[in-house]
């Protein structure tokens, strides 16, 4: 039998669980007033990207979840610590300057939460999409941060719809974390995410990292 997934209307209302892994990206009338829709809750985000970056920068963290995108949601959530049945033992990162995203980031993140080893992981499991505002490698041009964490965010909402759509892999769908960073290396990075990461990794700490 084919897995169950949800569609999403464009006032992000939950459309009846159907058989198949159909999304509201797919062939009907919904798909396009749903872009339109959703080009404008995401544009919306610059400014308060901007002033979320703000608060990171000043704040002394190393490491902080901005937003979140749930698969069922059309709008992107504040981040707040998942509750216990949805904390993750394994947390996939795909760490990019994002410059702009493109299709080859899609590929990795379905590629890495579809992997047969996927199953060896311990659910559940968590997308964070990591943002270095100091790049060890690349200059800060030509996208602003915020413009950049925004298009982080479409990019998210836009990776969920392809794997709902997709019955092959839309049970492998999972809440994306857009987080930011200051450690410009891998090590850091995870150092960072271990010790600040409240919101998206638990206290007791993932069982595994996944770059």
């Amino acid at each position: 039998m084919a897995p169950r997934c949800e569609a999403l209307t464009p006032d992000g209302a939950s459309r009846d669980t159907f058989p198949g892994c159909v999304s509201n990206a797919v062939r009907d009338p919904i798909a396009a007033t749903s872009k339109i829709h959703r080009l404008k809750v995401f544009g919306e985000l610059v400014p308060e990207f901007r002033t979320a970056l703000q608060s990171f920068k000043t704040s002394g963290s190393r490491f902080r979840v901005l937003k979140t995108i749930h698969p069922r949601l059309s709008s992107p959530q504040n981040a707040t610590q998942p509750p216990p049945e949805d904390s993750p033992r394994s947390l996939v990162i795909l760490d990019s300057s994002y410059n702009p995203p493109s299709i080859a980031h899609q590929t990795l993140a379905i590629s890495a939460l579809t992997d047969p080893d996927h199953g060896s992981r311990l659910p559940p499991t968590r997308l964070l999409l990591l943002f270095s505002t100091l790049n060890a490698d690349k200059a800060p041009t030509p996208a602003a941060f915020d413009q950049r964490l925004t298009m982080m965010a479409l990019f998210a909402r836009d990776l969920l719809d392809e794997m709902l759509a997709n019955p092959d892999v839309c049970a492998r769908v999972v809440p994306v974390d857009i987080g930011v960073t200051t450690a410009p290396y891998y090590t850091d990075k995870t150092a960072a995410i271990e010790s600040d990461g409240r919101g998206v990794v638990p206290a007791r700490g993932p069982d595994s990292f996944t770059y």
